[in-house]
């Protein structure tokens, strides 16, 4: 079982991940500077392939993974679904593939892939300020109920 602090680390690092490329992405949306944008998406792509299970396992030594952990992957679901993150991907390799070709990052590409990062992000901060989900009503007088019952010898 996770220690709190574990859990909540793990949400960070989805969080700093997200703000990574989010960074590349608003500076090229807002400034034009493309320099750290082919990296960030890069590792985006990497990063949310893992995440679907259609990624390498080939990762440089010692970085931290931002969807390794189940909380992890289960913050990605809770923003969009697997067929929506596989298009984010797709969306993600054009864009890498504009860029090689010399081609600037198209503004409503640029958009869609801010918007995605930012919802990951303020998700993977919610989830850290609220590590645990709320237990179904009713389940705290079933543990009682089953403590009760434990300690009770069993009848005939």
């Amino acid at each position: 079982m996770l220690s709190g602090t574990e859990a909540r680390i793990r949400y960070l690092t989805v969080a700093f991940f997200a703000q990574r490329v989010l960074d590349a992405l608003v500076a090229s949306a807002e400034h034009g500077d493309d320099a750290g944008l082919k990296p960030a998406l890069e590792l985006a792509i990497q990063e949310l392939k893992t995440a679907i299970g259609s990624g390498s396992d080939d990762y440089q030594e010692g970085s931290p993974r931002a969807f390794s952990d189940y909380e992890q992957v289960r913050t990605l679901d809770e923003v969009r679904n697997r067929a929506e993150v596989q298009q984010m991907i797709q969306a993600l390799e054009k864009l890498a593939e504009d860029l090689d070709g010399g081609v600037p990052a198209g503004r409503r590409q640029l958009d869609e892939a801010i918007e995605f990062f930012c919802h990951l992000e303020s998700r993977a901060l919610r989830n850290f300020d609220q590590p645990t989900e709320a237990l179904p009503r009713g389940i705290h007088e079933l543990c009682k109920a089953s403590q009760r019952g434990s300690s009770m010898t069993p009848r005939p």
